[in-house]
């Protein structure tokens, strides 16, 4: 029709304008007959996906989340990059020995919820989020993640670096930053100033983990060079996955100003922690910050 409507201004106007809006009535028609399947905000579409045995988020081309189907306690296990083999999910699983019983845990994006699953009673747990839309997905009836594990954290909804800025200095014992939309990187998060919030943010000697699982970028310099401008030295986590829990292949890095902390986040699996590689320092501020020293090659 639109073809046929070429030098036809009005006719190829208005073929031009059904075939949008029946772009738009699909969209909605596939939306509607698959209730919480399809989301769209500010920050993009988000998709739940059915696989057997288990339920994932997906934001782009990126997963951002994965639940497993089943019993209780299949519902509850970590999976995706936070399963229990995975850099944060090793310091997770130790934390009341390597920051105390009472732990303070702040987490920067909050995907499906899934770290809450290894909170216990004791601890006090803050979540960041930027967009709504992922807490209504998280605590919708397709995931269990924030409902059984998480219910009454407090979800603090904005930019996690402006609302972190707001907080008291000492507030948290280990912050978590976990806030890369697919593969796009947020630089404001990873920016020297961005460090200088998380260190005041964090009680001294406390623990920084960053996730840095990227298949475009290597991140490593960037974080290195931004813990050192505070004075935070690191470890890095690179962890195969494991099919059983659908766990993904995932890099962490850990980074405290404390050196005997770090050495007892190295002590929960010393064959999966090292230093942060020495090598190119890449300095990331808010006035400068170019990906182009940090893309992967072919």
């Amino acid at each position: 029709l639109a073809t046929f409507g070429l030098g036809r201004r009005k006719l190829f106007t208005a073929a031009i304008a059904l075939t949008l809006l029946a772009a738009g009535l699909v969209e909605r028609l596939v939306a509607s007959a698959t209730p919480g399947q399809l989301t769209r905000s500010y920050f993009g579409v988000y998709r739940v996906m059915e696989e057997p045995g288990a339920r994932a988020l997906v934001h782009g081309t990126t997963t951002h989340g994965m639940q497993l189907t089943g019993s209780a306690e299949r519902q509850r296990t970590a999976t995706s990059y936070y399963w229990t083999g995975s850099g944060v999910g090793r310091v997770m699983s130790a934390l009341p020995a390597l920051t105390g019983p009472s732990s303070r845990v702040g987490v920067v994006g909050v995907g499906l919820g899934t770290l809450g699953c290894y909170a216990r009673p004791e601890q006090r747990w803050t979540l960041y989020e930027i967009d709504p839309a992922v807490i209504d997905i998280a605590r919708s009836s397709d995931f269990h993640f924030l409902r059984d594990c998480l219910p009454d954290a407090p979800v603090v909804i904005g930019d996690a670096r402006l609302r972190l800025a707001e907080a008291a200095p000492g507030s948290f014992d280990l912050l978590v930053i976990d806030a890369f939309s697919s593969d796009a990187i947020p630089v404001h998060l990873l920016t020297k100033e961005a460090f200088a919030v998380y260190r005041r943010a964090l009680r001294p000697g406390g623990l920084l983990m960053v996730h840095i699982s990227n298949r475009h970028l290597e991140l490593r310099p960037v974080i290195r060079t931004g813990g050192e401008s505070v004075g935070m030295s690191g470890l890095l986590a690179a962890a195969a996955g494991d099919n059983d829990v659908r766990g993904f292949p995932s890099s962490w890095t850990a980074l405290s100003s404390d050196k005997a902390l770090l050495e007892r986040v190295r002590a929960t699996e010393p064959s999966l922690w090292v230093g942060l590689p020495l090598g190119r320092r890449v300095h990331w501020s808010d006035d400068h910050a170019s990906i182009l020293p940090v893309l992967k090659g072919p």
